[in-house]
């Protein structure tokens, strides 16, 4: 339900919205191998989880808050493009989740992950650190 197909991101960060953060990344990787495909992915997980263990350095376990935040962010970033996306292409509607907001990405991202609340909770406060800029 997260997941967005590979064939569609290009449509989707084609819309125009005020920012894309996906569209600069898709037409910058155009040639590249499934080699540094793998590894930018490897760079955004690495930056993410260390992110989540500094701003909460007394979580032991902050597995489930990147990996939520990690499952989350595209859908949160880029919530307008999406939505303007599905406007037009509403055969996907059944297959690509439309968040209003951070905490309700967070939500879906969290039950997937089968995590709790406050993971849910501190994902979210993540994901808005992220949409504003802060992270």
């Amino acid at each position: 339900m997260l997941g967005i197909a590979m064939e569609i991101l290009p449509q989707i960060a084609a819309q125009p919205t005020r920012h894309s953060w996906m569209k600069p990344i898709l037409e910058a990787s155009k040639g590249w191998t499934e080699l540094q495909e793998d590894h930018v992915e490897f760079l955004l997980n690495y930056w993410i989880v260390n992110k989540v263990k500094e701003l909460y350095p007394e979580i032991e376990d902050t597995y489930n808050i990147a990996r939520i935040a990690r499952s989350a962010m595209l859908l949160v970033l880029e919530r307008e493009a999406i939505t303007m996306f599905l406007e037009k292409n509403n055969q996907w509607a059944d297959c690509l989740f439309e968040a209003e907001s951070a905490e309700e990405a967070a939500m879906v991202a969290a039950m997937d992950a089968m995590a709790s609340r406050e993971e849910q909770d501190e994902a979210t406060k993540v994901l808005e650190m992220i949409e504003s800029g802060e992270l």
